[in-house]
């Protein structure tokens, strides 16, 4: 409900998703650099293969970011839909009681 919702099940920050994937992206394609010519950066077989590594564990970390932002992404869609489709229930007279218009208490302790 709307009660127990959250701003991060509310608003996706679609800015801070993509600049974390743009620093990724950057290591990525500075590491292919490298990799492209390794004898002008003197790097050995060793340390090429440790280039790779790195470049390999940034690739995996980029397409968990992506995921991630997905899951982000649908999750706020079905908050929102559920939202609209609760909005009639969250002031409606269900929560008055009949006798004088106060809260009711069994609705009241339930939510507690």
């Amino acid at each position: 409900s709307f009660w127990a919702s959250s701003l991060p099940t509310l608003s996706v920050p679609t800015d801070k998703y993509a600049s974390e994937k743009d620093k990724l992206q950057a290591g990525i394609v500075a590491i292919n650099r490298v990799m492209a010519n390794p004898q002008s950066h003197g790097m050995d077989q060793q340390q090429l293969k440790a280039k790779k590594t790195e470049r390999d564990r940034l690739v995996e970390i980029r397409t968990r970011l992506e995921k991630a932002e997905q899951a982000h992404v649908e999750e706020e869609r079905t908050a929102r839909q559920r939202l609209v489709r609760e909005k009639g229930l969250w002031f409606s007279d269900t929560w008055l009681s009949a006798d004088n218009g106060e809260p009711n208490r069994v609705v009241t302790m339930e939510m507690v």
